[in-house]
């Protein structure tokens, strides 16, 4: 696609020719992790994989034309990149309640189901229900999971949706590619609502995995914005986060211990630069895992 003057900032659009992030060689992406788990967990050929791909994102698309939908994020578990994953799978697997956050179709949800944790402690919410149909004919589990996905709003009172009756609940919150969708203040914002749905004990954990970027930096939206009503969205670094999580312990009066670091992308081939503002600025996921250790 041209390089236009345009796309100096973070834009969306529903045209797929128009889109800089829609990827179109699915396979290149396809990790082996994600392989197996379609082929294992949702009983999919080796044969088929790639249409069985592209027909989810075809359905997922006009519900919500967005980088995370064309750019296939949602297709290789970002819990397996995290240095939590361990931690989360031992805990989910013991039966401890996590939640995934924007989940779409909960590609990470799956992969802890596929080995081995029950369902029946999982949660996930999203803005777009649509996607929870996707996701069960994607990993053909719908008659097999017994988890609760809901439609949800983060940014409105928890009593307008099931997160009313989460307060104090879970054991993990996991929050992939979702803070970043807001400026700083309202990442804080929000990480101190959500930590309501935390039990108030020791050990309860915040996992989070988003864009980053070496140097912070706040990127004004160009047309829209991706399922916000924000104007710009705060790219933070490792530093920068657990700045972050002061703030948000002081706002609820906890005490946490916050490990955070960015990874980039380029260095375990899950990244390819081309020149255009938005590959040279996704390149890098920061993860974060906040521990409670005083309520």
């Amino acid at each position: 696609m041209e390089n236009r003057k345009e796309d100096e900032h973070v834009h969306m659009t529903t045209k797929v020719e128009d889109s800089p992030w829609y990827v179109r060689d699915i396979a290149s992406i396809l990790q082996p992790q994600t392989r197996e788990m379609l082929q294992s967990y949702a009983g999919i050929s080796p044969d088929d994989l790639v249409s069985h791909i592209e027909a989810a994102r075809q359905r997922a698309w006009p519900l919500a034309p967005y980088p995370s939908v064309g750019a296939l994020t949602w297709l290789n578990p970002y819990l397996l990149l995290h240095p939590a994953h361990d931690r989360v799978l031992s805990k989910v697997k013991s039966g401890a309640k996590i939640i995934d956050c924007a989940c779409m179709v909960a590609p990470d949800l799956r992969y802890l189901a596929s080995k081995g944790a029950p369902t029946k402690n999982m949660y996930g919410f999203d803005i777009e229900p649509g996607f929870f149909d996707i996701g069960f004919d994607f990993y053909g589990d719908r008659t097999r999971w017994a988890g609760d996905f809901f439609e949800a709003d983060a940014t409105k009172p928890f009593e307008q949706s099931k997160l009313g009756e989460l307060k104090g609940q879970l054991d993990i919150i996991w929050c992939p590619k979702f803070l970043h969708l807001f400026d700083r203040e309202h990442q804080i914002e929000l990480a101190a609502r959500l930590v309501e749905l935390l039990r108030p004990v020791a050990g309860s954990m915040f996992v989070g995995s988003q864009n980053g970027l070496p140097e912070s930096e706040e990127l004004p939206f160009k047309n829209g914005s991706f399922g916000t009503t924000q104007k710009g969205i705060w790219m933070a670094n490792a530093d920068e986060i657990k700045a972050m999580w002061g703030e948000v312990a002081e706002r609820t009066k906890t005490k946490w211990d916050v490990e955070a670091r960015l990874l980039d992308l380029r260095t375990i081939g899950l990244h390819k630069d081309d020149g255009t503002f938005y590959k040279t600025k996704t390149g890098y996921n920061l993860q974060w895992t906040a521990t409670l250790l005083e309520a």
